[in-house]
C-alpha cells in the first residue's frame, strides 16, 4: 500500500457546471457506496412539492433563490437547471423523479412538514431571515435547510436532542471558533438574536451556518488535480496544528472517540447478534490498543473531511464544514478517513501521495503511515455501526445488502 506508508449533514457552496454527479447531503464518502440511510435516523425526508417540481439538491446562486408568490408559507423555487436526464432525488428509501406518484410521498410529507414547522420557528431566532423561503437539503444525522439571511445564503441545521446533547453541539461549535481564531477556514455559526449559537426549538438543537465559498470537486471536474489534493492534505495538517492548542472542559463523548454513541451501540449489537464479526472486531480493537503509540499524537479532529464536507476555491483554498463527528482521536485517523474516499479510484496511489505531499508542507505525517490499513478497518467498522443505527431493527433488502457488503469486507480485511 504505502511504504512507511469513509449520513444525516449541512452542505454549502455554489454549483459547478462541469460536474455531472451530485450526492445528497448526508451521503457518506466511504467507498463510493451510497451511505445516506434508506430510512434516516429521524425519517425526515422529501416533500411532495420537491418531488413534483424535481428541484435538484444543488447549491443555489442568488438568482435562483426566488419564491413563488403565495400566502401558503414556505415555497421552493420554480427554477430548474438544465438536466441531461430526468433528475432523481433520493429521500430515505424512495428515489423521486418526475412523475413520482403522490402516494409515495405521503409518509415523507408528514415528517418533513413537521420539521419545516420547527425550521420556521427556529428562523425567528435569527434576525434578517426570509421566512417564506426554506429549501430542504435532505437529512442524515440532522435535517438541513437552505435559507436566506440578510440576502445571503445560510444553512439551518436541526439536530434531534435525542441524538446530540447541548454539550455535544456546544463543544463542536467551540472547536469551530478555535479553528477560526487560528486562521483555519471553516463555515462559521451565526449568533442568534439572543447571542447564542445553539437554540433549543421543538425537541431540536438549531444552529445556523454561513455558506462555505467555492465548489464541491468531483472526479469529473477539471479541479480534480494535484493542486486540489495537495490543498486537501494542507488543510488536514493546518487543522491538526490548530487542534494541538484546543482544550475544553465540557463533558461528553467528543473527549474520547471510543465513547461515540453510534460506535458503542453498534459494538453492543454485534457482540450479541454476530459472533463471527464480534471476534473480528475484538481483534481490530486489540490491535489498535497494541499499536496506540505508533499512531502518533491525539487531538480534536474533523473525522469526516472528504469533498462532501468542504468546498474548494483555488484562490483561497478549502473551507470545511459539518464538524458533527469531531472528537479527540489520532490525527492519523483523520488522514485514513480522507483516504477512504479514494478506495475505488484507479489512480488512488498517486492521489494519496499528493495528499501526503500537502500535509508534509506544514507538518510531518502524524504517525506511521504503515498503520493506515488498520485505521481504515476502524473507519469501516464505524461506518458499519452507523448503518446499523441508521437502518434500524428491520432494514430493507437494499439496506441488508449494504450491511452484508460492509460486514464481509470487515471480516476479509478488504479496506483498500
Amino acid at each position: 500500500m504505502w511504504s512507511g506508508s469513509f449520513a444525516t449533514r449541512a452542505n454549502t457552496g455554489d454549483p459547478q457546471r462541469e460536474q455531472k454527479h451530485r450526492r445528497a447531503p448526508g451521503e457518506d464518502s466511504y467507498s463510493e457506496i451510497r451511505s445516506s440511510p434508506a430510512m434516516t435516523r429521524y425519517r425526515s425526508s422529501g416533500i411532495r412539492a420537491l418531488a413534483e417540481n424535481a428541484v435538484p439538491l444543488a447549491r443555489r446562486q442568488r438568482s435562483q433563490w426566488q419564491s413563488r408568490t403565495s400566502p401558503m408559507g414556505p415555497t421552493i423555487s420554480n427554477w430548474k437547471p438544465p438536466q441531461r436526464h430526468a433528475p432523481r432525488i433520493s429521500f430515505g428509501s424512495v428515489a423521486l423523479s418526475l412523475g413520482t406518484p403522490a402516494s409515495r410521498c405521503s409518509i415523507m410529507d408528514r415528517d418533513l412538514n413537521a420539521t419545516l414547522k420547527v425550521a420556521m420557528t427556529a428562523l425567528n431566532r435569527w434576525s434578517g431571515a426570509r421566512q417564506n423561503l426554506i429549501v430542504p437539503f435532505g437529512t442524515s444525522a440532522s435535517s438541513v435547510f437552505g435559507v436566506r439571511i440578510n440576502g445571503a445564503t445560510h444553512f439551518l441545521r436541526l439536530t434531534s436532542q435525542s441524538f446530540r446533547t447541548v454539550a455535544d453541539v456546544t463543544l463542536e461549535l467551540s472547536f469551530l471558533h478555535h479553528l477560526c481564531s487560528q486562521r483555519v477556514r471553516v463555515a462559521m455559526p451565526v449568533a442568534s438574536i439572543h447571542d447564542r449559537t445553539v437554540e433549543r426549538v421543538g425537541g431540536y438543537h438549531a444552529a445556523l451556518f454561513r455558506r462555505a465559498p467555492g465548489l464541491r470537486v468531483t472526479p469529473e471536474a477539471r479541479l480534480w488535480n494535484r493542486a486540489f489534493f495537495r490543498e486537501w492534505g494542507r488543510t488536514l495538517a493546518f487543522q491538526h496544528q490548530a487542534a494541538r492548542t484546543f482544550c475544553s472542559a465540557l463533558p461528553g463523548w467528543r473527549q474520547d472517540w471510543r465513547r461515540e454513541p453510534v460506535l458503542v451501540e453498534g459494538l453492543k449489537y454485534i457482540r450479541v447478534n454476530d459472533k463471527e464479526l464480534a471476534h473480528c472486531v475484538d481483534a481490530i480493537l486489540a490491535e489498535l490498543d497494541l499499536q496506540g503509540d505508533a499512531f502518533g499524537d491525539v487531538g480534536m479532529i474533523h473525522a469526516d473531511l472528504g469533498p462532501q464536507n468542504f468546498r474548494y476555491d483555488p484562490q483561497i483554498g478549502i473551507t470545511a464544514f459539518d464538524f458533527d463527528n469531531c472528537c479527540r482521536h489520532w490525527f492519523l485517523y483523520d488522514l485514513a478517513v480522507a483516504l477512504s474516499v479514494l478506495r475505488l479510484r484507479p489512480e488512488r496511489e498517486q492521489l494519496v501521495q499528493w495528499i501526503f505531499e500537502g500535509y508534509r508542507d506544514l507538518h510531518p505525517l502524524p504517525g506511521d503511515p504503515g498503520l493506515l490499513r488498520l485505521l481504515l478497518r476502524l473507519r469501516l467498522l464505524y461506518v458499519y455501526c452507523d448503518r446499523l443505527y441508521s437502518f434500524g431493527a428491520a432494514p430493507g433488502p437494499d439496506q441488508t445488502d449494504i450491511l452484508r457488503g460492509f460486514r464481509d469486507r470487515l471480516i476479509l480485511g478488504e479496506v483498500w
